[in-house]
């Protein structure tokens, strides 16, 4: 049985387990509700408790907790209600008018200013009753009465009393003198009772007397229209600057605007200081504008001039005063306002001068901030742009050097030639030419390279231009009938796939239409239309997408393949695992940059060189170089000075030349050639033949005797060119100078059309491998359309020249052409006539 210790005998040494559970035991004895207290109680004491049973309670209810707003919105009177209605109430409804008056005011149901009558106030106001020094000290009675004074009270009317006495009877029948008996006490205290009644009720008149003598009588409510009728009549006298408020209308006017006096006053002094600062000698205020803007005074607080020339009747007179230059200066404070105005001008322009000042140095150091950094970051962009270029190069002739030492390897293997028929040319060039994007997607003749064994390039114009033109089925582009014989003869090889990179879109129809041309060999060697073989796993026509992003700018073919990632990905996924090289066209550095991306080879020259020797002046080298015959002329002429100089001489050297021709150098398909008929039109040219009989020809060669041919022929050209030399593309050069123009600034040549009414051109194509084999790939007859100087196709085989001279002087060019460094495919063309002296053919270049 455990033994409860009481607190006071608690052991003084006892640890802290024992004192923690003493305390535990006195707290469950202090709780009766604990079972433990309980069985304690009954063992120690006997004591057993009786068991209580605990009510259960019941938790109230749990509402739901409003959320949002729980009141509705009160109504309120919109603003512009009391400016067009000053003297009407909104009506008010009974809900309203539980909120209280300043409820209704302040939600502007009440105006402001409305005078407010109350017909029963709650209330009333009274006089204090002040008591004189006499009576002031004085003891009031047992009645409530000062001693030695009666209270009136007025006569009472006489009442019989309801119960008569049993004595009555004996007192009148008894004898003179006998006493009554005494009343009982019931009477005595209904007499007092009665006294005190009579004192109350004429308190209560005296009150009522005094109440309706002090009461304030409520002032009756000004008529509307009365109101109303005296805004409209009133109107505000300004002298000079000052109102006179002791006059009777304005003194009137403050009593009906009472209650917003205080705004109007405001407003009345600003007009006053607004005619003393401009010293406006009268004006006159209309009261009724004045009311109007009392509000908007009131919210604001600070009137604008506008506001207050509009509550003047003579407006257009104030208005003329304050608008007048210096007036303000001649009123109030005029002197001191000129002072300041003058400080502030003058303080105004210097420190104006020197924040423009500021200002430019600022602009000048920002300009001078910006361009060195556009400055430092165009160099570092140029420095990025030579490395990576410096790198694509090195990567080039890299790849050159692997494909020239396998390329025997490759060119009898299975390989996947890519075809992308690029025209680098400047910028310029480009953007004249209008069917720019045609003439890169004309050479769908490269083709056949799944059928040939080498690819044909073919020349438009005079010149070297790397177009790919079709002479195995030129009749594609140049709408001829059937393909020579000995090309079909070589279409053996099956080895080659082809991708060709089309600056074009075409449809599925065009692209079923090729694959059924290419397949067409096998059906014209047997005769049988069933034999047409399915070429269209050979060769893929790709399109670059960026050609649609760029419509109207003419780029070359690699320039839109570069920025065509999803093109050159498919490129990648078709060569994946084969020996694949690049045909280009006129290379620039986008070709290099896309072979780069590709990994891999081109079969071609450097673009510097293939750039250099390309042009009319580089071709002009070759051939000089190559030792074969070149019509008379000259090149790289870069001023108009230069070429009336080389024209001068070349008429004095060849004066049986009836025509010149001048070639633009970077031009292509003749759209860059002009011809002029100098003999027929020169008027100097008889004197100068008769000058070269008269000295010889020993002593006509020297250059001495020239001399006066050269200043008439100096004199006289300018004129005769702007007059009747004509361009082959009149379209692009309508005038010599336009034409003059092009020429100077890209350089050009100069040379003798042949003297014979019978010429023929043929286009010889070359290749150069890039082991340094040079072969004659195809020869043709060119026929011209459109102008003698413009090819529009060729005729194979070439019918105009002994083919063991034509190899000769082919091989020779081929020759000086590798010495430069050019590999790949490039075209010759030649010129033939019969020579009108030594009716024998001659060939030039």
């Amino acid at each position: 049985m455990p033994v409860i210790v009481p607190p006071g005998v608690a052991a003084l040494h006892s640890s802290l387990g024992s004192k923690h559970k003493l305390s535990v035991m006195m707290k469950i004895l202090c709780d009766p509700r604990n079972a433990y207290h309980r069985s304690v109680l009954n063992q120690n004491y006997g004591v057993s408790l009786p068991l209580i049973n605990r009510r259960k309670t019941v938790s109230a209810p749990r509402q739901k907790i409003a959320k949002g707003v729980t009141v509705s919105n009160l109504s309120v009177a919109p603003p512009s209600f009391h400016l067009n209605n000053i003297h009407s109430v909104l009506p008010i409804s009974h809900q309203d008018a539980e909120k209280g008056i300043l409820n209704l005011i302040e939600r502007g149901l009440i105006p402001r200013a409305a005078r407010i009558t109350l017909e029963k106030p709650p209330i009333l106001p009274k006089p204090v009753p002040l008591h004189e020094f006499q009576t002031k000290f004085k003891k009031l009675d047992a009645d409530g009465a000062p001693q030695g004074e009666k209270i009136e009270t007025p006569a009472l009317p006489y009442q019989k009393p309801t119960h008569v006495s049993k004595y009555q009877g004996k007192e009148k029948k008894g004898t003179k003198g006998s006493i009554a008996p005494p009343p009982s006490c019931i009477s005595v205290v209904s007499s007092k009772r009665f006294k005190l009644q009579q004192l109350l009720q004429a308190m209560r008149q005296r009150e009522s007397a005094t109440s309706s003598v002090c009461l304030v009588k409520t002032p009756e409510a000004i008529p509307t229209e009365k109101f109303k009728n005296v805004l409209l009549e009133l109107e505000i006298p300004v002298c000079k600057g000052v109102i006179d408020y002791t006059a009777s209308d304005l003194l009137q006017f403050k009593q009906h605007c009472c209650f917003f006096w205080g705004s109007v006053l405001s407003f009345l002094e600003q007009v006053e200081t607004l005619m003393k600062d401009y010293a406006v000698p009268s004006a006159i205020l209309m009261g009724k504008k004045v009311v109007e803007l009392i509000p908007d005074f009131e919210l604001n607080q600070r009137a604008t001039q506008k506001e207050l020339l509009s509550v003047i009747k003579n407006g257009s007179s104030v208005q003329k005063f304050l608008s007048q230059p210096g007036r303000r200066y001649r009123g109030q404070n005029g002197a001191e306002k000129a002072a300041t105005k003058i400080q502030a001008t003058w303080r105004c322009y210097k420190l104006r001068k020197a924040y423009i000042g500021f200002r430019h140095q600022q602009w000048a150091s920002g300009i001078i901030a910006i361009s060195w950094l556009m400055h430092v970051h165009l160099g570092r962009v140029r420095k990025t742009l030579q490395e990576s270029r410096q790198r694509h190069l090195e990567n080039f002739h890299i790849r050159a050097k692997h494909l020239a030492a396998n390329w025997n390897r490759i060119r009898s293997s299975r390989r996947t030639i890519i075809h992308i028929p690029s025209l680098g040319y400047p910028q310029s060039i480009r953007e004249a030419d209008p069917d720019f994007a045609v003439h890169q997607g004309s050479q769908f003749g490269r083709l056949c390279e799944i059928k040939a064994v080498d690819a044909y390039w073919r020349l438009l114009g005079l010149s070297w231009l790397l177009l790919w033109l079709p002479p195995n089925f030129s009749n594609l582009i140049l709408k001829r009938t059937g393909p020579p014989q000995r090309m079909l003869s070589s279409f053996r090889d099956s080895n080659v796939d082809v991708i060709y990179i089309c600056p074009l879109e075409l449809s599925e129809e065009m692209l079923r239409y090729y694959s059924k041309l290419l397949g067409l060999q096998l059906a014209v060697r047997s005769g049988n239309p069933e034999d047409i073989a399915d070429l269209q796993d050979r060769f893929k026509i790709l399109t670059p997408e960026a050609i649609n992003r760029f419509p109207n700018h003419p780029m070359s073919l690699a320039t839109f393949l570069k920025y065509s990632p999803k093109t050159i990905k498919r490129v990648k996924n078709l060569i994946q695992g084969k020996e694949a090289y690049i045909v280009g066209g006129l290379l620039n550095q986008d070709d290099l940059e896309v072979a780069d991306v590709l990994d891999l080879p081109i079969l071609g020259s450097d673009p510097e060189v293939a750039h250099l020797y390309s042009t009319k002046s580089g071709n002009k080298r070759v051939f000089t170089a190559a030792c074969v015959p070149v019509p008379p002329g000259q090149h790289d002429i870069y001023s108009r000075q230069q070429m009336i100089e080389v024209l001068s001489q070349l008429i004095i050297d060849y004066p049986e030349v009836k025509r010149w021709v001048f070639k633009v150098d970077n031009d292509f398909g003749g759209n860059g050639t002009a011809f002029c008929d100098i003999t027929k039109h020169l008027k100097c040219y008889p004197w100068i033949m008769k000058e070269s009989l008269r000295y010889g020809p020993e002593i006509w060669n020297k250059r001495w005797a020239h001399e006066p041919a050269l200043v008439k022929l100096s004199q006289e050209l300018p004129g005769l060119l702007a007059q009747h030399a004509q361009a082959v593309n009149e379209k692009r050069f309508p005038t010599w100078g336009k034409f003059l123009q092009m020429f100077v600034s890209q350089g050009g040549i100069i040379e003798a059309f042949p003297p014979s009414d019978s010429i023929t051109n043929l286009t010889v194509d070359m290749v150069i491998e890039p082991t340094g084999e040079v072969t004659m790939v195809s020869c043709g007859d060119q026929f011209h359309a459109d102008s003698p100087l413009r090819s529009s196709g060729t005729t194979l085989p070439q019918a105009s020249v002994e083919p063991q001279l034509l190899n000769l002087l082919c091989f020779k060019i081929g020759e000086a052409c590798k010495s430069r460094g050019v590999v790949g495919y490039f075209s010759i063309d030649f010129v033939t006539f019969i020579h009108p002296q030594t009716m024998r053919q001659q060939s030039t270049f």
